[in-house]
């Protein structure tokens, strides 16, 4: 389990930053996989760096080239991870859990449980990297995922 001090070393630097497809480090900004990819390693965590032709550094431009693929393919990925905590067990979430949320107005998407009732989560646009309260999306969620032991 993670330890709440090394825990919030990792994620307070990513509250505010920026959003950018593509971006790498909390100077660039991030995107919905960068961000995944900065947390986790920071705590541990390594993926490999390809996945159906995907990586760190051509992220953007396959997002460029065909969106809806990359959506399904970010989907399928999101979905490979950790272990899948079931729905009676989703009260029990640990800090470093991996939320899954999908919705009418948007497509898969994740965010990091973050503990208290909160959640990390890239957003798109001008607004960036921000903390919400887990209730406020509550009616999106589908998948809890652990992957921290």
């Amino acid at each position: 389990m993670i330890q709440d001090k090394a825990f919030r070393e990792v994620v307070d630097p990513l509250v505010d930053a920026k959003f950018s497809l593509g971006g790498q480090s909390c100077a660039e900004g991030f995107d919905c996989l960068s961000s995944l990819l900065e947390i986790y390693s920071g705590l541990g965590i390594k993926f490999s760096d390809e996945w159906k032709g995907y990586t760190p550094k051509n992220y953007a431009s396959k997002w460029k080239e065909n969106e809806s693929q990359c959506r399904t393919d970010f989907a399928e990925w999101l979905r490979s991870l950790g272990e899948l905590l079931p729905e009676d067990k989703w009260n029990f979430m640990r800090p470093g859990d991996l939320l899954i949320f999908e919705g009418a107005e948007f497509t898969t998407f994740p965010a990091v449980y973050i503990g208290g009732g909160h959640l990390l989560m890239v957003w798109p646009k001008k607004i960036g990297c921000k903390v919400a309260p887990l209730r406020l999306m509550t009616k999106y969620l589908r998948e809890v995922r652990r992957l921290v032991p």
